[in-house]
């Protein structure tokens, strides 16, 4: 039986597909995840994926970046950026990241930019693992890079499996290859520029060869990315598409809108702001914009959002906005969800 017959959940993490594992196969595998952070939602969705395989009885392991002890100078540097988010009013870094986000390099963002060194970022990580026979690779900007992915491969002979997080797996090295966003930033007259095009191609070239040479195969959790893989110019071996697995002991769907007889309607937005463009918050204003116009004089919507959000955007008669603390804690904003009528996932 070969190991794609053994494994089977990392190509579908649906819980109902559970039941399709070999049970006598899985503490005997070596599953790795490689990832920069936990933190954020690349990282949650790789530790919920790591925690789901572990507790389906798989030997599964966590290798993180931020795990790291940085080197003094770097050290140093961090604090001294801690220390300024620290002092700064929220308001100043928020209209910081809004002209970030919110210009031409907003859709690619050069995340990624040490793919072209040779000797790899942090070989040296892996001196003390004798065996992997699956190697999950999920956001690793500027911790691994793709010479790193092609030393682990002739030195365990496993299975490469990239996990679409972002879109960095696709490109030459930019965190979005964002179409539609591009298509909104030249109607808005918005100059689009792809920053650093020579370092890009030249990445793009690498990677080409080397994801062809290791036979890598790709996870997307949407069409659309699948397709943009598909489409990329990298020759993955598969191409897989799944579902990120969810805290359903917290979310589960309620029933309060049709009970609740009040005219007030609550919308919960999971956005970490609503000054960030590309996670498609431009077209949530204009909705509300409507809605607005369109509610008569008893009818009221409440907008739940984190309280990273600008409160000048919300300048509605009819809707009222009610700010929380952004968190990553299912068990405290599941609260937020259960609270709400809609809940509203807008990137």
């Amino acid at each position: 039986m070969t190991l794609q017959e053994k494994v089977k959940i990392p190509y579908s993490l649906k819980q109902e597909n559970r039941k399709n594992i070999n049970l006598m196969s899985k503490s005997s595998y070596q599953i790795y995840h490689l990832t920069s952070s936990i933190a954020g939602g690349a990282g949650i969705a790789t530790n919920r994926i790591h925690l789901l395989l572990r507790s389906d009885g798989y030997s599964s392991f966590l290798i993180r970046g931020d795990e790291i002890p940085p080197k003094p100078i770097h050290k140093l540097i961090l604090n001294f950026k801690n220390a300024i988010k620290y002092l700064l009013p929220k308001r100043i870094l928020n209209f910081r990241k809004y002209l970030k986000y919110n210009n031409y390099q907003a859709a690619y963002c050069f995340y990624q930019s040490k793919e072209d060194v040779k000797d790899g970022l942090n070989k040296s990580l892996f001196k003390n693992i004798s065996e992997i026979d699956i190697l999950f690779v999920y956001w690793i900007s500027d911790f691994l890079n793709i010479y790193d992915i092609e030393f682990l491969k002739s030195k365990y002979d496993c299975r490469i499996i990239f996990v679409m997080v972002d879109q960095v797996h696709v490109s030459g090295g930019y965190h979005f290859l964002l179409k539609e966003y591009n298509q909104y930033l030249k109607k808005t007259g918005t100059k689009i520029e792809k920053p650093n095009k020579k370092k890009y191609s030249k990445q793009f070239k690498i990677k080409k060869e080397i994801i062809s040479k290791i036979s890598a195969e790709i996870i997307a959790f949407s069409n659309n990315d699948i397709e943009t893989a598909r489409e990329c110019g990298f020759n993955f071996k598969k191409y897989w598409k799944t579902v990120i697995p969810i805290e359903s002991e917290y979310l589960k769907p309620t029933e309060k809108a049709s009970n609740d007889n009040s005219n007030v309607r609550t919308i919960f937005c999971c956005a970490y702001n609503l000054n960030d463009y590309r996670k498609g918050s431009d077209l949530f204003i204009k909705t509300l914009n409507s809605l607005d116009l369109m509610l008569d004089a008893k009818q009221k919507i409440k907008v739940l959002c984190s309280k990273d959000t600008n409160p000048n955007i919300f300048k509605f008669n009819k809707i009222s906005s009610v700010y929380f603390d952004y968190n990553e804690d299912p068990k405290i904003y599941s609260k937020n969800y259960h609270d709400s009528d809609l809940f509203l996932f807008t990137s």
